[in-house]
């Protein structure tokens, strides 16, 4: 059939399907897996300079913990109850904990059943020794990245993939470590935002002149990794 003798309507319905394939095509092949990558590469970043933050008030605890035989030890369980209590991100489920260069677990805020624990054998799902690997970057070179699978938040039966930022503290030979958020977790939220975002017309594209009242991609970026 030509296109000539397709009806008006038809020819109506093929275009608009054909807008919105093609709309859906740009959405999952370019808008997504961009927004994606940015609030991951950016949600890297929170967590690197929030370990660096406690990482630099731990040290300054250990330059003023005073004289006396007991400084260290006064000076480890402040250090350590200061780490415990820290909480981050809109659920309040990010956290930090501690462990040494042996490595042993120092301290974990959620995970109490690890404290002191010999973590050398220590395996995630996929078999990573993510804690042995932890202290083998900070050897090498004092702070990096880790990935591995773990819990989330107080949920033991869900697991993620997750990535850490670890830095280490010489003078105390702990390694604080900081949790990221889960790769899911991010697919998730750019869907739901994106989604609410183009329904309701108030996202445009990056790049597009400015429109009054609209929201531009690198602000949803913004508003997902706040």
């Amino acid at each position: 059939m030509r296109w000539n003798d397709i009806s008006i309507q038809k020819k109506i319905l093929v275009i608009g399907c054909s807008i919105i394939a093609g709309f859906v095509a740009v959405m999952v092949f370019y808008v997504v897996p961009v927004i994606e990558r940015s609030i991951y590469d950016l949600k890297k970043e929170k967590i690197k300079d929030m370990v660096d933050a406690t990482v630099t008030t731990v040290e300054a605890m250990y330059r003023e913990r005073g004289g006396g035989a007991d400084a260290d030890e006064r000076f480890r369980a402040n250090a350590m109850d200061y780490v415990r209590r820290i909480r981050y991100g809109a659920s309040g489920n990010d956290y930090l904990w501690i462990n040494d260069f042996h490595p042993r677990m120092v301290m974990h805020p959620l995970r109490s059943d690890l404290d002191g624990r010999d973590l050398t054998d220590y395996r995630d799902p996929a078999g990573n020794r993510l804690f042995v690997a932890m202290a083998d970057v900070c050897r090498a070179e004092g702070a990096g990245y880790v990935s591995y699978i773990w819990q989330y938040g107080n949920d033991k039966n869900r697991l993620e993939p997750k990535i850490s930022y670890v830095r280490s503290i010489p003078e105390a030979g702990w390694i604080p470590a900081l949790t990221g958020a889960g790769l899911p977790q991010h697919v998730a939220e750019v869907y739901a935002e994106m989604y609410r975002g183009f329904a309701s017309g108030a996202i445009k594209p990056k790049g597009d002149r400015a429109i009054e009242g609209k929201t531009t991609i690198d602000e949803v970026v913004k508003k997902l990794t706040q």
